[in-house]
């Protein structure tokens, strides 16, 4: 249900609070379901996160495109940050779901410790949460969030709480050696918020004597400068790998995300001994189709060297395809609950 007023709708997501389109606002004309056109509105998210700027509505989806800002006060994604210790708390710039699942170009990210009390921000050219590259023009200071001044400026956020994060996780394990230790990206992350997992919590799928450290919109290079920090737990029996997505996704070569790893697994044989390393490949989501190519390449590679470097590898798509059901979240990027049980299936059936 949803109403209308003149060249506006309201969704009913709004008065419920529910994630979903909340209104949005035609650049020409009325809104009719199902005929593509831009405009402005607001979405809310499954994770609690609130966009409200540019929107492209495809005749399914409304997609972020071009200036908006998305608040995270009251998100998972506004947690206590591994790098710097404090909150994100509102991103403010451009958006590109062509380009990214959502943010993408100049803008300026801020942040609250943990009363809520302006930290610091950023300014630059983001990919997600990640500075890429310099703010690109000339940037307008007038143009911060009320209780920010020039002052407050950092060039990047501090990564000195990242191997503290990781050393806090494992500290229970420092004594008894864990079954298996996952490390990986938003999939491994979220496997315990019902929100995407439904009843298929990892909590509930996997022992006791299991560890995960997964951390969303990772890649193999941050781990392996992150890893050190678990490098004084028990050696687990073993370790499971789910990255590549996001340094795929990051328009990386596939031979570069290959190295790194290569890198990782080398890495972890000389914190951990010789555990047993699985990899998880690269899935393909819906949201990347047009990188299905470069998904294929990368999990070729590590298809091809497998045995040498001795890795064994969990291969989900197939389970995605044969279930004939729809495994991803409206995100089009994690999976749902149906998604989540295959990829614990594909998971424990390798373990």
């Amino acid at each position: 249900m949803s109403n209308k007023h003149n060249n506006y709708i309201i969704f009913d997501e709004y008065k419920t609070n529910r994630p979903g389109a909340w209104y949005f606002v035609p650049d020409e004309g009325v809104f009719v379901k199902g005929v593509p056109c831009h405009g402005f509105g607001a979405v809310k998210y499954v994770e609690g996160s609130v966009y409200v700027g540019e929107l492209y509505y495809d005749g399914e989806k409304f997609n972020k495109i071009g200036n908006g800002q998305q608040d995270f006060c009251r998100s998972t994604l506004g947690r206590k940050s591994i790098h710097s210790g404090l909150r994100h708390s509102k991103y403010v710039g451009a958006f590109d779901y062509r380009k990214t699942d959502w943010i993408f170009g100049n803008g300026v990210m801020y942040f609250v410790d943990e009363n809520g009390e302006p930290q610091y921000f950023i300014k630059g050219f983001f990919s997600g949460f990640d500075k890429i590259g310099e703010w690109q023009g000339e940037f307008d200071y007038a143009t911060l969030l009320s209780d920010y001044t020039r002052d407050m400026e950092l060039a990047a956020e501090p990564v000195d709480f990242a191997v503290d994060w990781v050393r806090e996780c494992v500290a229970p394990w420092r004594d008894k050696h864990a079954d298996v230790l996952f490390v990986g990206d938003s999939y491994f992350e979220l496997g315990n918020v019902a929100d995407y997992a439904g009843v298929n919590l990892f909590g509930k799928v996997f022992p006791q004597g299991y560890v995960n450290i997964g951390v969303g919109g990772s890649k193999f290079s941050d781990w392996l400068n992150w890893i050190d920090g678990a490098s004084g737990m028990a050696s687990p029996k073993k370790i499971v790998l789910n990255l590549g997505f996001n340094d795929i996704h990051s328009n990386m070569e596939p031979a570069t995300v290959y190295k790194d790893y290569t890198e990782m697994v080398e890495k972890l044989r000389k914190c951990f001994g010789s555990p047993e390393i699985y990899l998880v490949q690269v899935v393909h989501s819906p949201k990347y189709a047009e990188m299905y190519k470069e998904e294929c390449d990368f999990n070729n590679m590590t298809a091809s060297t497998a045995s040498t470097l001795g890795v064994k590898l969990i291969d989900w798509n197939d389970k995605i395809v044969a279930s004939k059901q729809d495994c991803f979240h409206f995100d089009r990027l994690h999976p749902n609950e149906h998604g989540y049980a295959l990829f614990e299936q594909a998971i424990k059936e390798a373990l």
